[in-house]
Order: structure tokens, then sequence, then C-alpha cells
């Protein structure tokens, strides 16, 4: 699944060898070897730890975009802008004199518990309800020619739903487990990126709306649905 934003975004990484190639892509240059990878910290030491990897990464991704382009980085809809919020949010994180880092360290241990028994559960469900939504456009795309490299405009929404639909889930088995509390803290990293307006901007929330109503959503999920994709 997807962590979330620094201690709470993807997989756990690190940096390697620098290269001045190309062709080698930047997961590759920028991820430690399996038994260098870390799972999600339960306290304040194992964070301490992860910080100086994560934003060593962080940069590893930034000098690779800088000789190679934006679009050469192997993580879906990377930009400098939404990274360079990522690495000011990181820093502010890891400092540990910082407001936020003793917050964080609050909260870690029971995120650690979701995150470790409950958030495979959100992943699978999340799928099974995308899974609605794909076949719907598939069947929309019928008759047409995949050889003319049609492709219906709804599959860009589909990536909202999705990060959308997981974060819900997530935030959900959070609140019920740690409290109002930690899932604020959730929500308000999530803000300091910008996270949702990066996956669901504001032209695309008509064909956002019809796809929800594929989903087959019970009234709970669509109104924690909503909370994000329109900030409401």
């Amino acid at each position: 699944m997807l962590v979330y934003i620094l201690i709470l975004l993807g997989a756990w990484e690190g940096l390697t060898e620098k290269t001045d190639t190309c062709d080698v892509p930047s997961y590759v240059l920028c991820t430690p070897s399996v038994d260098e990878r870390n799972r999600f910290p339960s306290n304040e030491d194992e964070l301490n730890k992860f910080c100086p990897q994560f934003i060593q990464y962080q940069y590893c991704l930034r000098t690779y975009a800088e000789q190679c382009g934006e679009d050469s980085v192997n993580i879906h809809k990377f930009s400098f802008e939404f990274q360079q919020k990522i690495i000011d949010l990181s820093k502010e994180l890891c400092e540990k004199d910082s407001a936020l880092h003793s917050t964080v360290v609050e909260h870690i241990g029971c995120l650690y518990n979701v995150t470790e028994y409950y958030s495979g559960d959100c992943y699978n469900n999340t799928r099974n309800k995308l899974g609605k939504i794909i076949e719907y456009i598939e069947k929309l795309e019928e008759g047409n020619l995949a050889a003319n490299g049609y492709e219906h405009e709804l599959w860009q929404s589909v990536d909202c739903l999705f990060e959308a639909h997981l974060m819900a889930c997530f935030l959900g088995e959070t609140h019920e487990k740690c409290g109002l509390a930690t899932k604020e803290l959730i929500l308000q990293l999530l803000d300091r990126i910008e996270y949702f307006q990066q996956y669901c901007p504001s032209t695309q929330h008509e064909d956002i709306q019809k796809l929800m109503k594929v989903m087959e959503l019970d009234v709970e999920e669509e109104k924690s649905l909503k909370e994000f994709i329109y900030m409401e």
C-alpha cells in the first residue's frame, strides 16, 4: 500500500551510488538493497534513523530529475513543485526540536499498529472498488480501436479515486484505533503538501463524480471521499 507522506509515503527507500547516465531507472539508482529497507517506524528512535535516509532519497530523486527530466522519474505524478513540498515537510518533521516532530512521535506507535495490521485490508478493499471502475470504463471503450491509440478520458480520474478511497479507509481505521487527534495529524500532513490537489485537480471533479456512482459506495464511504476530493 501507500505509506503516508514522509513516514506516510511510499516504500522505505534510501540512497545508493550515483551514476552519470539516465539509462539507469531512478528506482534502481535511489533504492537500497532489500536488507537496508525498514518498515514503518514504531517509535522515535526508528523515526530518527529513517529520516536521514528518506531525505537523502528525496535529494537523489531531485538530482536525477534535474539531470534526466521530470518525466524520467519512476514516480507517478512526480514534479519538482510537489517534491519540494515533501522535502520541506520532511525537514520539519525530522527536526528533533520541532513541534511537528514531537506531535508525530506522540502518535507514531498507534500509527505503526494501524499500518502494520490494518492497511492491507484497506488496500484490498480499494482494489475491489476500483475493479468496478475499470470494468465500467472498459465497456465504454468497446467499439473503439485500440490501435488508433484511443483512451477514454475517465482513466485520468482513476488515480484520484484510488488514492482517496485508500486514504479514507486508512483514516477511518486510524480514527477508530488511535482517536481523532491522530487522524487530524495525517490530514494536516496531507494538506501541507497539497496531496489531493495533486491527484484530484478540480478539472476532473465532474468525471470523478460519475465514477463515484459506479463504485457503489455506502453513505460513509461517499462522505469520506468527498471530504478529500472536494475538501469539504
